[in-house]
């Protein structure tokens, strides 16, 4: 009976059936219910575990953010849109326009400078003759505009819009900016350049300068 009160008890629902017999079979191992003991801890779980390179190892590790901080669109590093034409005046206008162009459409203008012109002598001469009937003295001038970090997406558009304001005798090619690229921007130094040719014959400065110490050190004897 204090088996079944207990019981009762604990569930308000049996005082009310008097006649219900209730079966207890004891039992060696408590229910879970009813277990005074605590629960074994859980063990924490970790999403992402970064792996640390170590000496002697290949592998390398690299955090997952710098995939985020790569651009979807592939950008060009550098680009040159070289204009070249025989009007100088029309050439600097095309310049000006091309350029606020770009800057309305977020293209990045690193840079816009001008190159030395180019002269062209162009005879025509009478059939079957070498005697020259007219001579022409041509010059060639060119503007550069350099654009940098230009997304792929873009360049199409670009290009469509360089053709529609480029005017009649005015040519535009596109190239990366090599050190070829760089090299031309500057005017050659001749007088340097024939230094240079002199000491290359002498046998370089290397040479130059063991003929130098073996005249002083004669002087000196």
């Amino acid at each position: 009976m204090s088996v079944m009160k207990s019981i009762c008890s604990l569930n308000p629902r049996l005082k009310c059936l008097p006649s219900l017999r209730i079966l207890y079979y004891p039992t060696t191992n408590p229910s879970p219910a009813y277990s005074t003991e605590a629960p074994p801890p859980e063990e924490p779980v970790v999403d992402f575990v970064p792996k640390i390179q170590r000496p002697g190892r290949q592998s390398l590790y690299e955090p997952d953010y710098l995939d985020i901080l790569k651009p979807k669109i592939p950008k060009h590093d550098i680009l040159n849109f070289k204009l070249k034409g025989y009007d100088y005046a029309v050439l600097e206008r095309l310049q000006q326009i091309l350029h606020k162009y770009f800057i309305h459409m977020g293209v990045t203008v690193a840079d816009s400078f001008a190159r030395r012109a180019e002269s062209f002598k162009i005879q025509r001469f009478e059939p079957n003759t070498s005697k020259a009937m007219t001579e022409f003295n041509l010059k060639e001038y060119e503007r550069v505009i350099q654009v940098s970090d230009l997304p792929a997406s873009k360049l199409g558009t670009v290009i469509e819009v360089i053709q529609a304001a480029i005017p009649t005798g005015v040519t535009c090619s596109i190239v990366e900016n090599t050190e070829e690229e760089i090299k031309s921007r500057y005017i050659p130094d001749r007088e340097m350049n024939a230094l240079q040719q002199e000491l290359e014959e002498l046998g370089g400065p290397s040479q130059f300068a063991k003929q130098k110490e073996l005249k002083e050190k004669h002087r000196i004897r």
